[in-house]
């Protein structure tokens, strides 16, 4: 993605997810269908991965979908974040990758490491 209003939308999306993640799962839908839409339409990101990742989560529980939630979505932002290297999101891309997305169908071990890289990435972070 190189256009700096995509961007700015990209940053401003990304980072209005987490709270609306607490307050209402519909709007969070929203948001995130958006960051994924605005990806599809303009390119990659840092902000991608995580929008993909939790389009994953949500494809889950939502829409009965488990599968298509890992493989299409959640596996898709993490591989962004390894092979392109769009780190910014690197943390909350592994958290809820790890965490929620890939237990779903690995056993609960298989995102240990992601989750313990997610921390140490946060640290970096600071």
């Amino acid at each position: 993605m190189s256009d700096p209003a995509s961007l700015a939308t990209m940053d401003v999306l990304t980072n209005s997810a987490v709270p609306v993640w607490y307050t209402d799962a519909n709007f969070l839908s929203l948001v995130i269908c958006r960051v994924v839409n605005l990806s599809l339409e303009g390119g990659n990101c840092d902000g991608s991965c995580f929008g993909y990742v939790v389009l994953g989560l949500l494809a889950g529980p939502r829409f009965g979908d488990y599968q298509a939630g890992f493989s299409c979505s959640g596996r898709l932002g993490y591989d962004l974040v390894e092979q392109r290297g769009l780190k910014r999101f690197q943390a909350r891309t592994y958290m809820n990758f790890g965490n929620v997305v890939l237990p779903w169908t690995r056993h609960v071990r298989a995102g240990r490491d992601l989750v313990a890289s997610r921390v140490r990435s946060g640290e970096q972070d600071r």
